[in-house]
């Protein structure tokens, strides 16, 4: 019983990041409606785990699910991404004393931010020139994981639900392929330069080295959204 539930989990989760590539890399376009037989041929598996996988991604907010209406592909836009991005600054700014106080006392936590931004660095460093699909999204989930640790500081179970519920993250994946080297090196270095402001314990150089991080995050994104023709919204 075990077994065949450690599989079906399993084949959900190789579809859902099937799903998850094809989405991102435009093979299922924006807007697009989902046709649940389709895909099980596609990916050779039953509906089970095939809807698993998809509701995962309703719930990361790539797809739209409409009561009797089926799934589709949730169209992005250049405005969405600007209001997002809005909101996930004002989240994090708002519990920056709280990440300083936190980081203060818990060594923990202090590690593992510390090693984050190590690992964050490795992969840039040995990022390759034929770089794949799961090369830009390993730098990606690390850099998602920096900002949860932050916010988790704030000990607000509402928060984290509305701001996973957001998925501040979902317009980088976007835009893959379209980052250059030198950005995605000047994001770890932007880490280091929050990590070095809670290291000193002053929240307002906190808020500084935040606020000027997801600033250029944000430009460069919607930068490179315009360029490829995303709609303004």
């Amino acid at each position: 019983m075990n077994k065949t539930n450690s599989m079906k989990t399993t084949l959900a989760d190789s579809v859902e990041e099937q799903l998850r590539k094809a989405i991102i890399t435009g093979e299922i376009q924006q807007g697009e409606r989902i046709n649940i037989k389709d895909l099980t041929v596609k990916y050779g598996v039953s509906e089970t785990p095939l809807r698993t996988a998809l509701n995962r991604l309703v719930a990361e907010n790539l797809i739209d699910n409409y009561p009797r209406q089926g799934m589709v592909v949730k169209p992005i836009n250049i405005e969405s991404a600007r209001e997002t991005f809005e909101l996930r600054c004002m989240m994090e700014l708002y519990y920056a004393d709280k990440m300083t106080r936190a980081y203060a006392i818990d060594l923990s936590l202090r590690r593992a931010l510390d090693e984050n931004v190590k690992r964050h660095r490795e992969a840039v460093m040995d990022f390759p020139n034929d770089a794949s699909f799961d090369n830009y999204i390993n730098i990606y989930d690390i850099d998602g994981k920096f900002h949860n640790m932050l916010l988790t500081c704030a000990c607000n179970k509402l928060l984290m639900s509305i701001y996973h519920n957001l998925n501040p993250f979902q317009y980088i994946n976007y835009v893959y392929d379209r980052q250059s080297y030198e950005r995605l090196l000047a994001g770890v270095e932007e880490h280091q330069r929050i990590l070095d402001a809670l290291e000193t314990g002053d929240s307002d150089q906190v808020k500084e080295s935040l606020a000027a991080h997801l600033k250029v995050a944000a430009d460069s994104i919607i930068t490179i959204l315009k360029i490829s023709g995303f709609d303004e919204g």
